[in-house]
């Protein structure tokens, strides 16, 4: 996330933009933070703050209601 983050920033500086922010990136297949625990990521370089945005959510509370949803489906049609 981080290297991605300056390189965001680095296509801002590049082109003499500093307003506004870089396109959102993202990361939907799940990496580990640093607590070990699986999480999805997004984040973008905002040029008025020169600073990172960042957001990470656990992936088991991301998914929780589909695998809620899943499961309530199942049941359901086992019945």
């Amino acid at each position: 996330m981080v290297a991605s983050s300056l390189a965001l920033r680095q296509q801002i500086e590049n082109t003499g933009n500093r307003r506004g922010h870089s396109p959102v990136e993202s990361d939907m297949k799940g990496y580990r933070d640093y607590r070990g625990v699986p999480v999805f990521g997004a984040w973008l370089w905002n040029a008025n703050l020169d600073i990172e945005l960042a957001l990470e959510v656990d992936v088991a509370e991301a998914l929780s209601n589909y695998f809620w949803t899943c499961t309530a489906i199942h049941e359901n049609h086992i019945r």
